[in-house]
């Protein structure tokens, strides 16, 4: 599958799109669409992708997303739980030209790359978002534009996707970089080589590095490395496996690796990170 277009119907008295989700699993592809939108999950855990960024989450999780970025959010497990988000979605011309706004044309722009807020804001952002949804029309439009106006004061979020991110939008990079996503996630406990996830997509060692490098901004090994670590996370915090099983079953042959590899990324060993459940200083 590819990185499909979504295309998204408002209805006539309103300026934009506001649900909640509540399925099974989080079931849509990797996908993009001209509007921008704001998720936040209520429940469920896995691994969300924004462009060429990768990482777990989990309940809270707040995203803000550009027009035309890739993205989705995969279920690792649901422990039983439905997976449940709330969910806003507006085009680009929601604001008009108004000054008043400057602000939240100045935060969308950003968003271009995905936007992550902390914890301390998505919970009271998560209730705002349930009275948009379930508020009339134009008492959800002003809701909206308040929300959006008390995000461009939070500080502390980080942006998602780097620069190096190009995807093209067209259908073959997509269904290459699907396929590839697909097969890490199939695969990632065993040992992979480059031939054999170039030839999930029909290429030489060589073209599929040069392929993945400039469509996600990073080598595979990198980006294969990123995805254990975050299911290590996973692991940590949904079962009770030593810290050595946890490194061996995300994929790792020796376990200095695993550790160097798990500060690197995250700031903390994964003895620190399943008792503080990730506190203390962290790379996005």
């Amino acid at each position: 599958m590819k990185a499909s277009l979504e295309k998204i119907t408002v209805a006539p008295e309103q300026s934009f799109l506001a649900f909640e989700y509540r399925e099974e699993a989080f079931d849509a592809p990797w996908h993009f669409h001209p509007e921008y939108e704001l998720t936040y999950i209520k429940s469920s855990s896995g691994i969300r992708y924004v462009g060429n960024h990768l990482a777990d989450f989990e309940p809270g999780d707040l995203v803000l997303l550009g027009a035309n970025l890739p993205h989705c959010w995969r279920n690792v497990s649901t422990g039983g739980e439905l997976a449940n988000s709330l969910v806003i979605q507006w085009g680009a011309a929601f604001l008009g030209n108004q000054p008043e706004f400057t602000a939240i044309r100045k935060m969308m722009a950003s968003a271009d790359r995905g936007l992550r807020f902390p914890e301390r804001t998505s919970q009271q952002v998560g209730d705002q978002m349930s009275a948009i949804i379930n508020a009339e029309p134009l008492e959800a439009y002003l809701l909206l534009i308040q929300l959006l106006d008390q995000l461009t004061q939070v500080e502390d979020h980080y942006l998602l996707a780097d620069r190096a991110f190009s995807y093209d939008g067209s259908s073959r990079t997509g269904d290459r970089l699907q396929r590839i996503q697909q097969f890490v996630t199939d695969h990632y406990q065993q040992k992979i080589t480059l031939a054999e996830v170039a030839a999930q997509v029909n290429l030489s060692e060589q073209s599929f590095s040069r392929f993945f490098s400039q469509a996600m901004g990073r080598p595979f090994f990198r980006f294969l490395n990123e995805y254990r670590i975050n299911m290590a996370c996973r692991l940590l915090l949904e079962s009770d496996a030593n810290v050595a099983n946890v490194g061996y079953d995300c994929g790792y042959d020796t376990l200095p690796f695993f550790y160097r590899e798990f500060g690197r990324l995250k700031g903390c060993t994964p003895g620190h990170f399943r008792k503080f459940r990730g506190a203390g200083p962290q790379v996005p």
